[in-house]
């Protein structure tokens, strides 16, 4: 901002480029679409910006990460840049000028806007309009497309991009290969083995990244022969120095084995040895294994006495463990533990709290909770699950103004996150 007021002062003409490096320095704090549209209109009033290709980028990308934290205000604006990009891509591809000024970050900011608006059909569409020799046929390209048709659900589509790409002669890397997994989940077994077999054949050498998801993926389908190869693996490189374990690795592992007690025993001590045990997955996960265990009990007391403070996710293990023993004293005491402590609660805190008392019988409760959600703020914003929680747990208790009480609550909701 000083060297803003700097240039200001000073009159000082900015070119293209230094538009585009103060843009991205800009973007990257900004926390809602008016702060978006400010930081461009202040450049076009004071430095005669006029918004470019890379500009537009730029803003698609800073508007998509709202997007993806539910700012939906920011995709309308959001779908307008994407349009006039894609149009001033087109434009230059025709008149055969594309290297000059354009690349692949111009191509994958369309791809991400349209993405992050969850319209498949747009990027479908917009993809043979994007193709340049030597731009679009690169593997970070294809990787956003495989990424944002795997967070979209759109298997089908991941497949064929895939497809496209041994076609073309494009390789796959590491990051290729992990959202490919994420898409097919553990629905899609031979395929998972096919692309594993793939992975082996072709001597790709997997990042932590890859190999979290690879072994989150056997664990679901319950082969551990392959966990347990990917481990020793993993600890070989670890020995020559190649490669760095991370807590989600770790959450990973723990959820897989969280049956088997003595092994969970085992990675706590190596979370406790690599200094993962203050990060709040690992120690989430760790308690929902523990909680399992009769003999666990106290290992899962002398963690949290370990703990200098519990958050959300720590609490809401607590609530669901004590809930399940129908221990409703607990349930009271850690709640009222949460509002004096002032622990932010989310809508798994509330569903919880909601299908403990709903299970009780005791609707006076289910209604303060009820009240309390509604009176705090940033309540519009929980999600359709705990609705459907509230009203299933309502609907057992015989209260049918409550369930419909629930589905006009829900209905609002939707129609504030639209506006």
């Amino acid at each position: 901002n000083a060297a803003m007021e700097l240039c200001k002062s000073q009159e000082v003409q900015i070119d293209k480029q230094m538009f585009g490096n103060i843009l991205r320095l800009k973007m990257r704090h900004a926390g809602s679409l008016g702060e978006i549209t400010s930081i461009e209109t202040e450049l076009k009033d004071h430095f005669n910006y006029v918004p470019d290709i890379t500009g537009n980028s730029i803003v698609i990308s800073a508007c998509a990460r709202l997007n993806n934290y539910g700012d939906k205000g920011s995709e309308e604006v959001m779908l307008g840049k994407v349009d006039t990009l894609l149009s001033s891509i087109e434009a230059r591809l025709q008149q055969g000028d594309a290297d000059l000024d354009i690349s692949g970050a111009h191509i994958r900011a369309v791809i991400r806007g349209f993405g992050a608006a969850g319209r498949p059909e747009l990027i479908r569409k917009a993809w043979p309009r994007l193709q340049a020799k030597g731009i679009s046929d690169n593997p970070r390209v294809y990787n956003e497309l495989i990424k944002w048709y795997a967070l979209m659900g759109n298997v089908k589509d991941v497949l064929a991009t895939k497809e496209e790409m041994d076609k073309n002669g494009i390789s796959c890397d590491t990051y290729t290969y992990s959202w490919l997994l994420r898409a097919l989940g553990k629905y899609y077994p031979r395929h998972v083995e096919s692309i594993y077999a793939e992975i082996q054949q072709r001597n790709i050498r997997p990042d932590i990244g890859l190999y979290t998801t690879l072994v989150g993926l056997f664990g679901d389908l319950g082969q551990l022969d392959n966990v347990a190869a990917i481990e020793a693996d993993i600890k070989s490189r670890e020995a020559s120095n190649t490669i760095q374990t991370s807590p989600n690795y770790f959450a990973v592992l723990l959820r897989i084995y969280s049956k088997d007690l003595p092994k969970v025993l085992e990675l706590h001590k190596e979370a406790v040895d690599k200094g993962f045990i203050d990060h709040q997955h690992v120690v989430t996960v760790l308690l929902h294994a523990y909680a399992q265990h009769e003999d666990g009990r106290e290992h899962m007391q002398h963690l949290l006495a370990s703990m200098p403070q519990w958050g959300t996710e720590t609490y809401n293990v607590l609530l669901n463990m004590h809930g399940k023993a129908n221990d409703v004293e607990k349930v009271k005491e850690l709640l009222q533990k949460m509002r004096d402590e002032q622990v932010e609660m989310n809508d798994v805190t509330f569903g919880t709290l909601v299908t403990v008392f709903g299970k009780q019988q005791d609707t006076s409760k289910v209604k303060e909770i009820i009240e309390f959600l509604r009176q705090k703020e940033g309540g519009a914003a929980i999600s359709s699950r705990f609705y459907s929680v509230l009203a299933s747990t309502l609907s057992k208790a015989g209260d049918v103004q409550g369930v419909s009480d629930a589905w006009d609550d829900l209905m609002a909701s939707k129609r504030s996150e639209e506006h």
